[in-house]
């Protein structure tokens, strides 16, 4: 009898090749694959995903030569605050998934100048491009 690739028990009444024991079991595995493949150990809270990736966003502003400010409250409109050359910008940033083409939840742009998606551990991509 085959074990399940997931929680390991036995894989009763599917039927040819199945892996997993659920369709939950399989939902769970591959979502695992997907965290362990970026650099996150599952479970991770939302709001420490997002945290990760706002420092992930202030190291390579910094490497850029920007002067860098994040906000100290979750709620505030905008997470980081730049500066370079003598001009600001306000920066939103969001987690995103690259597949076919780049997927994120879209903001207000009235709240920021600036739209940093990380996807992956450190893959930024910048709304407009960051110089």
């Amino acid at each position: 009898m085959k074990k399940c690739k997931y929680c390991g028990k036995n894989i009763i009444g599917r039927v040819g090749q199945a892996a997993y024991c659920s369709d939950k079991c399989k939902r769970d595995y591959r979502h695992k694959a997907y965290l362990d493949q970026r650099g996150y150990q599952a479970p991770l809270a939302t709001a420490t995903k997002g945290a990760i990736n706002e420092y992930v966003v202030v190291i390579d502003l910094l490497k850029r030569g920007y002067l860098v400010f994040r906000a100290c409250s979750p709620a505030c409109k905008c997470d980081l605050v730049v500066f370079k050359n003598g001009k600001s910008l306000r920066v939103e940033v969001t987690t995103g998934v690259l597949g076919k083409k780049l997927y994120y939840t879209p903001h207000n742009k009235i709240n920021f100048d600036l739209m940093a998606v990380v996807t992956g551990c450190s893959c930024i991509t910048y709304f407009p491009e960051v110089v």
